[in-house]
């Protein structure tokens, strides 16, 4: 039988190791940002800020996390956490690198109210008619183990 406590602890700390080296050159409350989003999205399984607050299982009442975190995102995060994450990635990919690019469109026809909405072609119409949308682009890296990242 697996030990799930251990199973827990192990992922906690590759999380807190992962958000670590992306966040080296950050400040304190940065760093905990980072760490805090990545360990309660993979808990809770959700990108909703009060599953979040609710995963990170903090003293404070759950409506001053929520605050916490909701005025860490309308902040910028600094330039070197999007670099040491690319390095990161780029690291991993080894020397030849393959990336598979898919481009396709999330079609919107009745959408009104949506947050910059667009014009995309909707090619499985049959007369390739342009409706409301967004483009989407999906890209996958496989590591030197054939892994997708």
């Amino acid at each position: 039988m697996d030990n799930f406590t251990t199973n827990n602890y192990e992922m906690k700390r590759e999380i807190i190791n992962f958000s670590k080296k992306i966040s080296d050159s950050s400040d304190k409350p940065e760093s905990k940002f980072i760490m805090d989003m990545i360990y309660g999205i993979s808990k809770s399984k959700d990108i909703l800020l009060s599953s979040i607050a609710g995963a990170l299982d903090e003293k404070t009442k759950k409506a001053y996390v929520i605050d916490r975190l909701s005025n860490n995102l309308s902040n910028d995060l600094s330039s070197s956490i999007d670099e040491n994450y690319c390095n990161l990635a780029m690291d991993s990919l080894g020397k030849n690198p393959i990336f598979l690019i898919d481009e396709s469109d999330i079609i919107k026809p009745l959408g009104e109210k949506f947050e910059d909405l667009g014009i995309v072609r909707d090619v499985s119409s049959r007369n390739k008619n342009y409706e409301k949308g967004y483009h989407h682009t999906e890209i996958v890296g496989l590591t030197q183990n054939k892994k997708q990242q």
